[in-house]
């Protein structure tokens, strides 16, 4: 009989750029106050659920969201640079004001052709998403019957939703993806089920 392997997603904690509303991408920026709190909140949460392993994005904002969690369930942290938020190019570092004033071709670009434009020195919204289901079904596959924490990015959870719920990639976002959020997804036999999404209850924000 086969198991199910678990997935417990963690959306990394609040940025100073996501603070200042600024693209990421793979350039990066330190946790902020509330996200270094998310974090240690997150730890406490995970423990109950009695993970085998945690994985993480390479990017320093998941590194230090995971680095908690590893240490709270005293497991490995395995890094997997698969698991990187889209890399956004010539966009990364700037608010979307500053995107539109420096490069509006290439943001009309953006808005107009679609998922499959490959930003300048960047990828397409696809390349992402195929990127993401790939590297979260291989860890999937080597964790049968068990339960693995994936640190990673908005990028990578819009990706295995639209994979797990069958929403195409040019419909419009509907669903949340909080930072410092838990996701619950299990693969067996070829098929992801989405068990929770969103969850937030663990914070104690004011």
């Amino acid at each position: 009989m086969s198991f199910p392997a678990r997935l417990i997603l963690v959306r990394h904690g609040e940025t100073v750029w996501n603070s200042e509303q600024r693209w990421q991408g793979h350039q990066d920026s330190p946790l902020t106050a509330r996200g270094v709190a998310q974090a240690a909140a997150l730890a406490q949460r995970v423990v109950q659920l009695e993970p085998k392993l945690v994985y993480s994005s390479d990017l320093g904002r998941t590194l230090a969201t995971a680095r908690p969690i590893a240490l709270a369930c005293d497991v490995p942290l395995v890094e997997e640079r698969e698991l990187r938020e889209r890399n956004v190019g010539i966009f990364e570092g700037l608010t979307t004001a500053e995107i539109e004033q420096r490069h509006p071709e290439v943001w009309a670009r953006s808005r107009t052709e679609g998922y499959d434009y490959v930003l300048p020195e960047g990828e397409s919204v696809r390349q992402r998403f195929e990127r993401s289901v790939q590297a979260l079904t291989r860890i999937a596959l080597g964790h049968p019957g068990e339960s693995v924490v994936v640190v990673a990015h908005t990028g990578t959870l819009d990706s295995i939703f639209r994979a797990a719920t069958g929403v195409p990639l040019e419909a419009r976002r509907s669903f949340s993806c909080a930072q410092g959020s838990l996701q619950v997804l299990e693969y067996l036999a070829e098929q992801w089920q989405l068990i929770t999404w969103g969850d937030v209850a663990y914070r104690r924000e004011p």
